[in-house]
């Protein structure tokens, strides 16, 4: 693990875990249900929990590699991959009058991104106009994460998004999933210019740091937080 990390200044470790979860569940010996974080009462089953899934959070700086992660971790696992952006994508698209598709496009293109678009905004400022001066003060800071809940609870796997940024819209996914933020570092990435921050003050947290090149050893270490920090992950 060291020797992957001569270069970082930064943590000695590829993989610090966070606080642990158990205020999270309890299960008194011999009930047939525990208590979830709002203290509500969930049926147990012999081998999980049920009605509660794993969602695991990639936080970090924009082209540190999270959607090309997220992807390698669908092919290792079965997890069904989810973005908060997605809503944002269609908002934004339908605010400036433009084709989603072509937005989308534009907005993910590491050729593309970078350019403006139009009204002299490049699409990832296009992007955070809509959510931090139109959509937030009209529906509240959390909105995004009311938005992922939809899809997300009609899931029947564990569940990756590849883009958080923002404690609001965890919090609200920690009312119906056991949320692990994994924190993602990279040397020479951070958050200039975005919107997003690294994610403090959640229940369940982690943090992982990339060697530039070998993304298969940043899966390595996020599925190891996985198997440390899910609830039902591999029981």
């Amino acid at each position: 693990m060291k020797q992957r990390l001569k270069s970082w200044d930064g943590p000695t470790e590829g993989v610090t875990i966070g606080a642990s979860y158990s205020d999270f569940w309890c299960r008194t010996k011999g009930s047939s249900f525990f208590l979830d974080n709002n203290g509500s009462k969930r049926p147990y089953k012999q081998g999980g929990w049920e009605g509660l899934r794993d969602v695991f959070i990639l936080n970090g700086p924009p082209g540190i590699g999270k959607d090309t992660l997220a992807a390698l971790l669908v092919e290792a696992k079965p997890l069904t991959h989810l973005e908060f952006k997605t809503p944002l994508y269609k908002d934004t698209a339908a605010h400036f009058g433009v084709d989603l598709a072509a937005f989308t496009t534009a907005a993910t293109s590491r050729l593309q991104k970078g350019n403006v678009l139009m009204q002299g905004l490049t699409p990832r400022e296009m992007l955070i106009h809509v959510s931090e001066e139109i959509k937030k003060p009209l529906y509240g800071s959390d909105h995004y994460g009311k938005m992922a809940c939809k899809p997300a609870l009609k899931c029947g796997t564990n569940i990756i998004f590849s883009d958080g940024g923002f404690a609001d819209e965890v919090h609200v996914l920690e009312a119906y999933f056991h949320v692990v933020v994994i924190r993602l570092h990279r040397r020479g990435f951070d958050f200039t210019g975005d919107s997003r921050s690294y994610v403090e003050g959640v229940k369940h947290s982690a943090d992982v740091v990339l060697l530039d090149g070998h993304p298969e050893l940043g899966v390595e270490d996020i599925l190891k937080v996985m198997r440390l920090k899910g609830l039902t992950y591999d029981r």
